[in-house]
């Protein structure tokens, strides 16, 4: 969560607390739920953090998804008056793809409240090694959305502008932060089958990685990297670093 200059901004939302109440209705698939290890629990959800932070739920304003698994999506039924971020071909595989695996990833339910989408194209401008990276919000250039398909067909970072460097929220195109390693180490076997399994296009999944790991060897002093399923790296950003890291620029920022 950042607190940004018109309300805060939700990276992603992880399962919402209609999941937790409905899992069977509400998250697709059974052996992705064994295999990730939900936790099915309320204060887990973000609206429930949000407001242990003291804040109101309507505060959030935007909400900018790295991608529509339902472990990401589901608490956008949480924040129905949130602008919802999402990169045009990320949606539009969610809305007609007919994907067997695609069927147990993404969850229809979780879009009945039919949220305010506001789409982006791939096109924009450069940023470091990336190109077509574009603003969340016309004007603004602090949070840009990076594209990194590859674990799905329109799968976006996340790029947040803290004082002279940035946060990079690569979302699921990384598993474990030790993917950067300069000599390329690969992730523990369980998690690569797993990444295999439900990748859409290996080929530019393996590439974006790769970019990642040339921009951590390029500008690792001036940014900070995160991804969605490392609790090792979740654990020393919810400690302190997050925060220290983007106090200069765009106020606070709360790891949930």
């Amino acid at each position: 969560m950042i607190e940004g200059p018109d309300g805060l901004v939700l990276i992603d939302t992880g399962l919402g607390t209609q999941d937790i109440m409905r899992p069977k209705h509400r998250i697709p698939g059974p052996i992705l739920n064994t295999v990730l290890g939900l936790a099915l629990d309320q204060k887990e959800t973000a609206i429930t953090q949000v407001r242990a932070l003291g804040l109101h739920p309507r505060d959030v304003r935007h909400i900018v998804l790295t991608h529509l698994d339902f472990d990401h999506a589901g608490g956008l039924a949480d924040f129905p008056e949130a602008q919802v971020h999402v990169f045009t071909d990320e949606l539009h595989n969610f809305l007609n793809s007919a994907n067997p695996i695609d069927m147990i990833r993404y969850s229809q339910e979780q879009i009945a409240h039919q949220p305010d989408w506001e789409v982006h194209e791939l096109e924009g401008e450069r940023w470091m090694e990336f190109e077509a990276v574009r603003a969340m919000t016309v004007g603004s250039s602090d949070i840009l959305l990076v594209p990194l398909a590859g674990h799905t067909r329109g799968h976006c970072g996340v790029a947040i502008r803290a004082g002279d460097g940035w946060i990079l929220h690569s979302g699921d195109a990384l598993f474990d932060l030790n993917e950067l390693d300069p000599e390329g180490r690969h992730l523990p076997v369980g998690l690569r089958t797993f990444e295999n399994m439900l990748q859409y296009d290996r080929e530019k999944r393996i590439q974006n990685v790769e970019r990642l790991r040339e921009l951590k060897k390029a500008h690792g002093d001036s940014i900070h990297f995160i991804c969605s399923h490392d609790p090792d790296g979740f654990e020393a950003d919810a400690a302190d670093g997050i925060k220290e890291f983007a106090s200069t620029r765009i106020g606070r920022a709360e790891m949930l």
